[in-house]
């Protein structure tokens, strides 16, 4: 009886990992749209305060325009919240 109840458990907790994480439901993943964006943001803030320090003025260069292309994010796909905050955080 025992045997039974956890197998049942470990195929319902394996279930809801494969219906839900497609659907992003969990709570530690975002849509790619969601990624892109921020890695973008944070791609486009770091060259505005590296240009002023460095330059004097702000510039964006084409190279964070295109960070989320470069980063390989499928705005279908979901990812995981960590791994998009260390990437945009770098």
């Amino acid at each position: 009886m025992k045997k039974t109840l956890s197998i049942i458990l470990v195929l319902f907790v394996l279930g809801q990992c494969v219906i839900l994480d497609p659907l992003g439901l969990t709570n530690d993943r975002i849509k790619g749209s969601e990624a892109a964006s921020q890695i973008k943001s944070a791609a486009i803030t770091q060259d505005l305060l590296l240009g002023i320090v460095l330059i004097g003025r702000p510039i964006i260069s084409i190279w964070s325009i295109v960070a989320d292309k470069l980063a390989g994010i499928d705005s279908g796909a979901y990812y995981l919240k960590s791994d998009v905050n260390n990437v945009s955080s770098t």
